[in-house]
């Protein structure tokens, strides 16, 4: 399902601020889905990112998990 990750090579300073760039995937921005705990980093493309609270180590946190059927229907 995942079919691309930014790493730090994909990312620019924008403002102070290390921004993700959706266009380094080289895939069309309409159909990337974006999801982290900040949208911040992703301020171009933020109708593509879906937002979770950041994992602290919880177990029990089924944020991911809760959202998998919308990203296996997206896929």
């Amino acid at each position: 399902m995942i079919h691309g990750r930014i790493g730090r090579e994909g990312t620019m300073l924008y403002k102070g601020t290390y921004i993700k760039d959706l266009s380094y995937l080289g895939r069309k921005i309409p159909s990337t889905i974006y999801v982290d705990f900040d949208d911040i980093v992703v301020p171009h493309h933020t109708e593509n990112c879906i937002i979770l609270p950041e994992w602290d180590g919880d177990e029990d946190d089924r944020a991911l998990y809760d959202i998998s059927p919308f990203l296996e229907n997206a896929a």
